[in-house]
């Protein structure tokens, strides 16, 4: 699993609904296919469902298309562009839909969803938020207040400034890791 969507179920599951999967019909449902499919059995299922869900087929049939009908061939178009780009896939596959359209666009997440998700999740979901929190304050203070320390000779003679600036050199490291994860993840399409 990558590193990213693991982190995102790690820490931010609580926000998820409370199944982690969508009220809707899945993706793999639409195309008529098993999770486990191969792309070219994708391929063959996305050309099926198409001469029997798109919109002109169905009024070469004689029959009257309605909007849901336009809808739904529209969400089985988007569940083949999902299901075939192989790190999307597995985005679905780990977070489901609503968590995977979070990942691709954050500012799409309804607050009050967040917020009654968050409420009804389990004490330790939440409590993992709390400490990303705690962890993140931490970092955040902890270096001023040693160099500072430091600097008044509170810490007393015998300290030194390698030991006070080991927190920075390890928040150095994580930002080295997660640099180094966006380089070998190469370049993301734009929207």
């Amino acid at each position: 699993m990558r590193f990213d969507i693991a982190f995102f179920l790690c820490c931010c599951r609580s926000f998820l609904s409370s199944n982690g999967r969508d009220e809707d019909e899945s993706f793999y449902d639409l195309l008529g296919v098993p999770p486990g499919s191969t792309p070219d059995e994708l391929k063959r299922a996305y050309k099926r469902q198409s001469l029997l869900m798109h919109p002109d087929k169905l009024a070469q049939k004689g029959r009257h298309v309605t909007g849901a009908d336009r809808d739904r061939f529209t969400r089985m178009r988007h569940a083949y562009e999902v299901l075939s780009d192989p790190r999307r896939r597995e985005t679905y596959d780990a977070i489901g839909e609503r968590g995977m359209k979070w990942v691709e666009e954050p500012l799409s997440v309804d607050p009050q969803e967040l917020a009654h998700n968050f409420a009804t999740s389990s004490m330790y979901d939440r409590s993992k938020i709390f400490a990303i929190f705690l962890i993140a304050y931490v970092a955040v203070f902890v270096l001023p207040t040693l160099v500072c320390l430091m600097a008044d000779g509170t810490l007393g003679e015998g300290a030194r400034w390698v030991a006070i600036l080991a927190p920075l050199w390890v928040w150095d490291v994580f930002i080295l890791f997660y640099h180094s994860r966006v380089i070998i993840m190469g370049p993301i399409k734009r929207p």
